[in-house]
C-alpha cells in the first residue's frame, strides 16, 4: 500500500462472539462426537436420506463467523499485519 495517510476502517459487526468450533480436542468433545456417530449410525437404518454431521453449517449464523479464533498466534498476527499497512 503506498497511501501511509491516516485512515479510519469502519467494521459493522454485532458483539464479539467466541467460536463454536467441536473439534474433538478434549475428552469430553470426543466423547460426544463418538456419541454422536452412534446416534447417528442407529438412526440411519429409518432414513433412506444420508444422515451426516459437519462441524460447521454456514445457514445460520449466531456471528461467530466474525470472530477470530482464541489462538493468541493469530491475534499476534492480525496485530501486527494491522501495523503493517
Amino acid at each position: 500500500m503506498t497511501d501511509k495517510n491516516p485512515a479510519i476502517i469502519v467494521f459493522y459487526s454485532s458483539l464479539y462472539s467466541p467460536d463454536t468450533a467441536l473439534a474433538g480436542e478434549t475428552e469430553k468433545e470426543q466423547k460426544l462426537l463418538q456419541a454422536l456417530d452412534h446416534a447417528i449410525n442407529l438412526m440411519q437404518t429409518e432414513y433412506k436420506h444420508a444422515i451426516v454431521s459437519k462441524n460447521f453449517f454456514p445457514h445460520i449464523s449466531d456471528r461467530s463467523l466474525v470472530s477470530r479464533s482464541d489462538n493468541m498466534d493469530e491475534i499476534d498476527y492480525a496485530v501486527r499485519m494491522s501495523f503493517s499497512l
